[in-house]
């Protein structure tokens, strides 16, 4: 009797039922269920239409996860301005572990962050609307959010000073002119409104994250990480004092503005 190879089972299959399948496992998280509503289904070919599947939709990700142009962040201001009046915002950020299973290898404990279990550490921007508008999900669980943003393409451009408004961010990063972190200690009326102001308005990206973690596939044990190579990244420190500075002075100034 012959049998087929993976790949020959996998073309046999049309490509609207491995969509199907796909997305009832999607829906689901469940193997179980997915190959009990999809008859004699094995667990590896479930795996690999999700995995399919799945590459398929994140080669579209350009087309809906955008980080808008100078021209087009200007109007992202009166958004995130009628939440709580803050100025001058163009988009939230803050990072977002997701539970993957060990890679294996002798640098597999860069993966496990500080609550403990292996993860990715997932650095999110969105809009007022809590649409993402930035993603960045190549980094392992033990670094420390500030890093991954101050390594991305993201940062590069705000600090080329392109950009008229700011980040809103927790107080992990560092202040600076394109992103306002709360302020410690406030000692004013000012610095309490101004961080009433910035919590309020902040919430949208923990709550985009929330939103986005119960939508995507529950599985307890985490996702398995792909097998890639994730390059180590360095951030040169020089100048970082004078852009802390900077951002604190300008901090100040929008709190004596407009609080």
């Amino acid at each position: 009797m012959a049998y087929l190879s993976e790949d020959e089972f996998i073309m046999s299959v049309p490509h609207q039922l491995q969509l199907l399948v796909a997305l009832r496992y999607m829906a689901s998280g469940n193997f179980q269920i997915t190959m009990g509503d999809c008859g004699e289904m094995s667990t590896a070919s479930v795996s690999k239409y999700v995995k399919l599947t799945a590459m398929a939709i994140a080669r579209q990700a350009s087309h809906h996860i955008h980080f808008p142009e100078p021209d087009e962040a200007r109007s992202l201001g009166s958004q995130f301005y009628d939440i709580a009046g803050m100025p001058g915002v163009i988009g939230c950020i803050d990072g977002s572990h997701v539970k993957i299973i060990s890679p294996g290898g002798d640098n597999a404990e860069v993966y496990r962050c500080r609550k403990g279990f292996m993860s990715l550490n997932v650095q999110g921007i969105c809009d007022a609307h809590m649409k993402f508008i930035n993603i960045v999900c190549s980094w392992p669980g033990s670094t420390h959010d500030a890093r991954i943003f101050e390594n991305s393409r993201i940062y590069t451009k705000l600090e080329g000073g392109q950009y008229s408004g700011h980040l809103l961010g927790d107080s992990g990063y560092g202040c600076s002119d394109f992103l306002m972190t709360p302020v410690l200690n406030p000692r004013t009326q000012k610095e309490r409104n101004y961080n009433a102001a910035h919590v309020r308005t902040r919430n949208v990206i923990e709550r985009a994250f929330g939103i986005w973690k119960r939508r995507r596939i529950p599985i307890e044990d985490g996702f398995e990480h792909p097998e890639e190579q994730i390059g180590e990244h360095y951030h040169e420190g020089e100048g970082e004092a004078h852009n802390v500075a900077g951002g604190r002075h300008r901090r100040q100034a929008l709190i004596e503005r407009w609080f």
